[in-house]
């Protein structure tokens, strides 16, 4: 019986790259979609996205990257009629 996809744990700082890298572009359209949790953060100089990033809690960088996870499943999933 196959297991449930189980999220792994990642540290503050690893999710801090993360967030980082999703605050540049969306990493699947390569775009900025009005949707997005970090539409207005990608609009604001380089210097002032990583001060920002570099003052997230560790809920706060969680909250991002699920969202992130989330969304993604969503636009991969096929499209209910």
């Amino acid at each position: 019986m196959p297991t449930p996809h189980v999220p792994k744990k990642r540290t503050l700082q690893e999710l801090k790259q993360l967030v980082l890298g999703l605050s540049i572009v969306c990493p699947f359209d390569q775009k900025n979609p009005l949707s997005c949790q970090l539409h207005e953060i990608r609009k604001l100089d380089l210097k002032t996205r990583f001060q920002w990033v570099s003052r997230l809690t560790l809920a706060e960088a969680e909250g991002i990257w699920t969202s992130h996870e989330k969304c993604v499943l969503e636009k991969e999933s096929p499209k209910q009629k």
